[in-house]
């Protein structure tokens, strides 16, 4: 899958992922208790951490904005924030991706 210097974390992210995917589909297994570390990752994707947003097929500009982890619905949303000094300063929702596959 991957060479040496990249192997652990390749294999770490596959290893999470198939975890992932069978507490979406068993949710009778028992969840084990996180670490502080994962507790105050998930937190700080919870309040959300900033991104830059790239377009699909690059025909825009690539802009800052923020993703956040909406824990109880395993979704991941992303929100783009408005330009300096552009007059509308809301963001908006500019994708929200389902993290369970469905």
């Amino acid at each position: 899958m991957s060479e040496l210097p990249h192997a652990h974390v390749t294999g770490s992210v596959l290893a999470t992922t198939l975890v992932f995917n069978y507490r979406v589909l068993f949710p009778e297994f028992l969840r084990p208790t996180r670490t502080f570390s994962q507790r105050r990752a998930v937190e700080k994707l919870c309040r959300g951490v900033n991104a830059f947003l790239h377009s699909k097929r690059g025909k825009k500009r690539p802009h800052f904005g923020e993703l956040y982890l909406l824990e109880d619905v395993y979704k991941l949303e992303l929100r783009s924030k408005a330009d300096e000094g552009e007059e509308n300063e809301k963001e908006k929702t500019k994708q929200i991706i389902n993290l369970t596959g469905n």
